[in-house]
């Protein structure tokens, strides 16, 4: 397999090229985001990201953030994942019953939020938060 390589002293914030991860994990990461600048290149208009998490420590990184992402959460490099967890207004899960063929939501707010600590904030329901996040900034 010929190996990717990805200028870490440029443009790139996260820490699994550059940390104790394994040669299989590193080259599959940097895959992806040659794979995404050159996707933005080509003018690709997709909110292009990759995140990453270590599931005890309950911390979140991104890995790659594209221009449109950036411009979205409004700040600058190596910041997006803080931005995005401060920005997050309300979260909702949505849970189907198979029994009852009924769907049940649980929505917390931001006092809620940070009143529970709740582990796993940030990858659950990401798809919800980011679309409020874009409708709040977009109005």
């Amino acid at each position: 397999m010929k190996k990717t390589h990805i200028d870490t002293h440029s443009d790139y914030s996260g820490c699994i090229l550059t940390d104790n991860f394994s040669q299989g994990l590193k080259e599959r990461v940097a895959r992806c985001i040659l794979c995404y600048q050159e996707a933005e290149k080509n003018g690709n208009p997709a909110v292009q990201y990759l995140s990453a998490w270590k599931e005890k420590e309950k911390i979140i990184w991104y890995e790659f953030v594209g221009d449109q992402f950036r411009h979205l959460l409004r700040c600058d490099r190596g910041k997006e994942a803080e931005v995005f967890r401060d920005s997050i207004i309300e979260r909702r899960v949505y849970k189907y019953d198979g029994f009852d063929h009924e769907v049940q939501q649980e929505a917390l707010n931001r006092t809620d939020l940070t009143a529970h600590k709740i582990p796993g904030l940030i990858h659950v329901g990401h798809i919800k938060i980011l679309f409020d996040q874009f409708l709040f900034h977009a109005a």
